[in-house]
């Protein structure tokens, strides 16, 4: 009795997992019916004003070599 038991949650929560992939997603009533209007978004770039505020001599690549230490 014990044994289905246990199998019989396992099977529960394996249900649920897996339907949770296959169900469609539920969304609001409110959001069914409205729609949205045609907008238009205007971006307007200016390249001078984006470039970096960091100097061209920082983040330079320094070589360095490892030091062998004696123990």
């Amino acid at each position: 009795m014990l044994r289905f038991i246990f199998y019989a949650v396992i099977f529960y929560f394996v249900w649920r997992f897996l339907n949770s992939f296959f169900k469609p997603r539920e969304t609001a009533p409110n959001n069914q019916n409205q729609q949205k209007p045609n907008q238009k978004v205007t971006v307007q770039y200016d390249r001078d004003k984006a470039k970096s505020k960091v100097g061209e001599d920082v983040g330079e690549y320094v070589e360095f070599e490892e030091v062998k230490e004696d123990k």
